[in-house]
């Protein structure tokens, strides 16, 4: 029997049942463009639902803890194609979760094409966006603001011309990184270099929401190279971006990694206890997790202590975890990733 929660209601954590922060089971989760999540036709709000989506439940639902554990505890996680339960991940904690996402065409920006947030996808707290950039010519909107947020960004290919509030202008090369912790507003436009006309640039952009709970960092811009690309016994070059073996580090202690793949392998990337991330694929094609994964699709993940990749000579992928924090909004579905 479940033991009651201090509003009256009943708790979360036993039995292990999809339920709502309130208490309530969710016998049919699916999805829509509105809440993403509705139950049974019928929105969180209770208003009519929209049609159900082909794509899985998101992976910060309103409901709580989607999971299931087999027989010997093992965690299944939902496919990301029609919500079915797939095939255990043994390794992995008891609420942890896996989901394959595509991209989606940013509808402010016909250059860039988000992971998240998307109708499909919202925010990933403390992740807020991340999204894939590709610009053929340049094209000046103007500065845009940022505010209680760290915002990075990768150059992965061609010239990136930066421009900030303070009137600096800076071009970032392949392998620039771009860290901008904005605790006051911070004004910045990236482009591409208008030296490469007929050509292209290609960046990743991450936004990250910065805790309210914690001591507000100082407000900084800075503008680094990727860490040198070492070798791995286990087939892969791996090159640190942001981290503690990389050249940039952030307030929010973002660790990205560019991985590519030398030869066939299967290959086992630990996760540290407490963080979350994202695995982008940036080339060819593969599997994470043993779902099949190709260019301009990700996984998100959260409580995993390593994430299985394998992939054939060329296939790319980019890494990036972050601790998990609380803030105000997240709700017990999301701690109960834990």
């Amino acid at each position: 029997m479940r033991s009651p929660a201090k509003d009256g209601s009943p708790s979360l954590r036993t039995p292990r049942v999809p339920v709502w922060p309130c208490g309530n089971r969710i016998p049919t989760p699916r999805t829509c463009s509105r809440n993403r999540q509705v139950l049974e036709g019928i929105h969180r709000d209770g208003s009519k639902a929209c049609p159900p989506s082909r794509h899985a439940v998101d992976l910060i639902p309103c409901g709580a803890d989607l999971g299931a554990t087999d027989a010997q505890g093992e965690v299944r996680y939902q496919d990301a194609i029609g919500g079915r339960r797939g095939a255990s991940m043994a390794g992995i904690g008891r609420h942890g979760l896996v989901v394959i996402r595509s991209s989606h065409e940013d509808l402010s920006d016909p250059t860039s094409h988000l992971l998240m947030p998307t109708a499909e996808q919202g925010p990933f707290p403390p992740f807020d966006r991340f999204a894939e950039t590709v610009a053929t010519r340049r094209i000046q909107v103007g500065l845009h603001p940022h505010l209680a947020e760290e915002v990075v960004t990768y150059v992965i290919d061609g010239l990136v011309h930066h421009e900030d509030g303070s009137g600096n202008h800076t071009v970032l090369n392949p392998g620039s990184v771009l860290v901008v912790t904005a605790h006051q507003e911070v004004r910045h436009e990236l482009t591409m270099q208008p030296a490469q006309e007929g050509r292209s640039a290609r960046w990743l952009s991450i936004v990250l929401r910065l805790p309210w709970h914690t001591e507000a960092p100082p407000t900084s811009i800075q503008i680094k190279d990727a860490g040198d690309a070492m070798e791995s016994i286990d087939g892969t070059l791996r090159r640190p971006v942001v981290g503690p073996s990389a050249r940039a580090e952030t307030f929010m202690q973002l660790e990205c990694t560019d991985i590519e793949f030398t030869r066939e392998a299967d290959v086992s990337v630990p996760i540290d206890h407490g963080r979350r991330g994202v695995a982008y694929v940036l080339r060819g094609s593969g599997m994470i997790e043993k779902k099949p994964i190709e260019m301009g699709h990700g996984a998100l993940f959260g409580n995993v202590a390593r994430l299985a990749l394998y992939g054939s000579p060329g296939f790319r992928v980019f890494l990036a975890t972050v601790p998990r924090v609380e803030n105000r909004g997240e709700s017990d579905a999301d701690r109960d990733l834990e």
